[in-house]
């Protein structure tokens, strides 16, 4: 991989037309930055955004190889370029906690209420899987979930709509570009609250043996959860006495939206009765 020199898995808009000087320009920046690594991805098409792959890359990269000792050019599949950078520098690099937001989110303050949708649809759908793995995994809609997920990939997709959506907004072709996009939103949302709805078994207000109302509570995380549920009121009519299967007494209050608040111990994760 050449004597010490830097290894570049590259790529670099209109690269093998405007030649060497475009890479040394680029090792020029990195140096100037202190970059600690010896691996550069750059995701190379003809013309920017969505082009072409270039057929003259190979010959190009060739030659490269064949004039210089570094950095040597490597033509590599994402795949193999991050397996790689993995192998050399997986144990050594610096870790992140937080939200991992969709990968491309250019114009998401624009329709921020379609991306809030789009997420809590997105939340929606994970618990629902869980649920449906402890309630009925025989029966668990498999291509229905994965229609949700791909309106929720196609949500986050980086399209927001129009080139001209900002200068000419009421352009026929613009109003009909953000009509699909924004339909994808209001399906995953559509769907993630009708796959949860079809969850077999007992049903949130069913009616119990003795006449009060019977509700299910089932945590789909991996560890124990103490909180508060909030039951709507149109589960929650008779009253406000909450009792758990025990027949034990549970905190309990109506507030003013008319929903019930009942706080729950140490849920864990299994089935209602499991």
């Amino acid at each position: 991989m050449g004597g010490g020199g830097k290894l570049f898995e590259f790529s670099r808009r209109d690269l093998t037309r405007l030649g060497d000087e475009k890479i040394l320009k680029l090792m020029r920046r990195l140096d100037d930055a202190s970059y600690p690594y010896e691996i550069l991805q750059l995701p190379y098409t003809i013309g920017g955004d969505n082009g072409p792959p270039d057929p003259r890359l190979p010959d190009f990269v060739k030659v490269w190889n064949d004039r210089y000792e570094s950095p040597r050019l490597i033509l590599a599949t994402h795949a193999q370029m991050f397996a790689e950078f993995e192998r050399r520098y997986g144990s050594s690099l610096p870790t992140f906690q937080g939200d991992f937001t969709p990968y491309w989110e250019d114009g998401a303050a624009s329709s921020a209420a379609e991306t809030a949708l789009n997420r809590r649809a997105a939340d929606r759908l994970v618990q629902g899987e869980a649920l449906w793995a402890m309630l009925a995994p025989g029966s668990y809609p498999a291509g229905d979930y994965d229609v949700a997920w791909r309106n929720i990939i196609l949500w986050d997709e980086h399209t927001w709509g129009a080139h001209n959506s900002v200068s000419d907004p009421d352009l026929p072709s613009v109003k009909e570009q953000w009509r699909i996009k924004r339909q994808f939103a209001l399906d995953a949302d559509r769907m993630s609250q009708a796959l949860l709805l079809r969850l077999p078994g007992r049903q949130a207000g069913a009616q119990a043996p003795l006449g009060e109302t019977a509700i299910d509570i089932c945590n789909t995380h991996s560890w124990p959860r103490t909180d508060v549920v909030f039951l709507p009121a149109t589960q929650a009519k008779i009253g406000d006495a909450v009792f758990d299967d025990k027949g034990n007494a549970l905190p309990s209050q109506r507030i003013s939206t008319g929903e019930l608040a009942v706080r729950v111990e140490d849920v864990r994760l299994s089935p209602p009765g499991g």
